[in-house]
């Protein structure tokens, strides 16, 4: 039987990253309309794209003001703020490159925050490790596809940290100097062809122990490479514990690696690099969030690579465990669906605290084909490589709750709420 796991915030909540919610709090306790209108300013003392292509500067001043409608004294959802934000276009393309500029920088202090939350949270991912840990070596025992819905590195450093093979469907490495000044010290990728669609294309593996990971809405170790023919990633190296990587790939992302005359070659929203033959790459996150998430198209010629490779893959599983997911995203419930139609052997486990039976799945709930479990993440995780219902759980359920909240209240006051 051919296993694989869709992941929502849920799965990651237990090991110390933040809820939608959470995070939304977090940030715009750092992005107010002040500081907003402050980063707008310093936009119009400059053309970000050169002076054949001025920017409108007005246009910075009416994204402002669609922010602040927005902003709801802190309480707006990030997503929500970006895709309205997004939707908006200009005819004038003075207007939409100033727009696309600042709503770039705004992806790019997103970008910054959830790594801080990776940084930040490390001790609470150290506490629960164990269990997740345990019910990740289980399930891949035969090899296990991974859709992850998240932006974190949980899955990266479980397998570093249980010796479990990881492959993300690439065949081959790309290595860049350090920087263009330092050819000696070099960085190393996980290369994949972002444009491929069918993931039997892919190097993914059902023979063996091992976990294939694709990310569907991008990582913060991953990036498009070489104008998105390529989508590579920062992985672990063996045996570095997931401290060091953190550091390494944290300093990957913030420090400069370009200069021209001894000045830092900066980039909004991508970090501009030299490759091995000295000619200048820049490399792009690959989070995706806002109003331009995925089309809902189902053509294949149409439809973005990552989704046709969630529907192959769908197509090839026959049981899809679904953990911490809100069905909130319509463009994978859609394919949820539709591999329900598609591949008669396609079983759903939902593990739910709510009990929340999508009512869009009602139609296959027979012959076991749809199954929830109202439980919380680490007690059924725990279950499921154990066998055993471990009511101590409980105890450790209460004391990671308490931790998470004074590390978020230690996070927004002295990192987010700052000037």
């Amino acid at each position: 039987m051919r296993k694989a796991l869709l992941l929502g915030a849920g799965f990651s909540i237990p090991l110390g990253m933040p809820s939608s919610a959470e995070f939304s709090k977090s940030f715009f306790t750092y992005l107010t309309p002040e500081k907003l209108k402050s980063i707008a300013a310093k936009c119009k003392e400059y053309e970000p794209y050169g002076e054949a292509n001025p920017t409108d500067k007005q246009t910075y001043d009416t994204v402002v003001d669609d922010f602040v409608s927005l902003y709801d004294h802190g309480n707006a959802n990030y997503e929500t703020v970006i895709k309205t934000l997004e939707e908006k276009h200009h005819l004038n393309s003075a207007a939409q490159l100033a727009q696309d500029h600042l709503v770039g920088k705004f992806r790019v202090l997103l970008n910054e925050s959830f790594l801080i939350f990776q940084n930040k949270t490390n001790q609470i991912y150290e506490k629960n490790r164990d269990i997740i840990g345990r019910f990740l070596e289980k399930y891949a025992e035969n090899g296990l596809l991974v859709f992850s819905l998240n932006h974190d590195l949980s899955i990266e450093m479980l397998c570093n940290d249980y010796e479990i093979d990881l492959s993300l469907g690439g065949v081959d490495m790309v290595r860049f100097p350090y920087s263009n000044i330092d050819h000696d010290r070099l960085t190393t990728f996980h290369r994949r062809d972002n444009k491929e669609r069918k993931i039997e294309n892919l190097n993914i593996t059902y023979d063996a122990k091992g976990v294939n990971l694709l990310k569907l809405h991008g990582g913060i170790n991953e990036f498009f490479f070489d104008d998105d023919k390529w989508r590579i990633s920062m992985l672990p190296k063996h045996n570095q514990s997931a401290i060091e990587y953190l550091k390494e790939l944290s300093e990957f992302c913030r420090e400069p690696h370009y200069f021209v005359d001894g000045r830092h070659m900066p980039v909004e929203g991508e970090i501009v690099i030299g490759d091995e033959f000295g000619e200048i790459q820049f490399l792009r996150p690959t989070i995706v969030s806002g109003g331009r998430k995925f089309s809902a198209t189902f053509d294949p010629n149409q439809e973005q690579p990552i989704m046709s490779l969630f529907s192959s893959g769908l197509a090839q599983v026959d049981e899809l465990c679904i953990i911490g997911y809100s069905f909130s995203d319509e463009h994978i419930n859609n394919r949820l669906i539709r591999a329900m139609h598609l591949n008669d052997n396609l079983k759903l486990e939902i593990i739910d605290p709510s009990n929340a039976k999508q009512k869009m799945l009602s139609g296959f709930d027979y012959g076991l084909r749809l199954r929830t479990s109202q439980c919380d993440t680490l007690t059924m995780l725990d279950y499921y490589a154990t066998g055993k219902w471990d009511s101590s759980i409980k105890t450790r359920n209460a004391e990671t709750m308490k931790m998470r909240n004074n590390l978020y209240y230690d996070m927004n006051y002295n990192i987010f709420h700052r000037p």
